[in-house]
């Protein structure tokens, strides 16, 4: 498993990430989300559920190169289509580990280029 998939896991542990399309749109719409991630498999509904929350919310928002079992695999259970990370600093650590940091970072990402400012505890929930 590489860094990134690491990480994603101990975010899970952690207590810092909202798992599943229903439960990162919600983080999003409370504004703890700072972070939203899909996988590159997840279906094009999903994609633009979170998208949307992304452009609602101001938040930022990264396709994976990662597939649902690859990011299942990471948090313990079988598949995960999307997700959001609720802390700054962590969800700046991940991009860092997808090679994204920096200016880099801000050119791919869509949504806001600043992650600031902690926020909640993870749900649980089906991808």
């Amino acid at each position: 498993m590489d860094n990134a998939l690491t990480l994603f896991g101990l975010m899970k542990k952690a207590g810092k990430l909202a798992i599943g399309a229903e439960n990162a749109y919600g983080a999003a719409a409370l504004k703890k989300a700072k972070l939203l991630v899909t996988a590159s498999d997840a279906s094009p509904h999903v994609v633009r559920q979170i998208e949307r929350a992304a452009e609602e919310t101001e938040t930022a928002y990264e396709a994976l190169s990662h597939t649902k079992a690859e990011l299942g695999a990471a948090l313990g259970q079988k598949e995960c289509a999307a997700a959001a990370v609720t802390d700054a600093g962590l969800a700046r650590a991940f991009l860092e580990k997808l090679g994204l940091s920096g200016s880099e970072a801000d050119g791919k990402r869509r949504g806001s280029p600043d992650i600031s400012a902690a926020g909640g505890k993870s749900k649980g929930g089906n991808c």
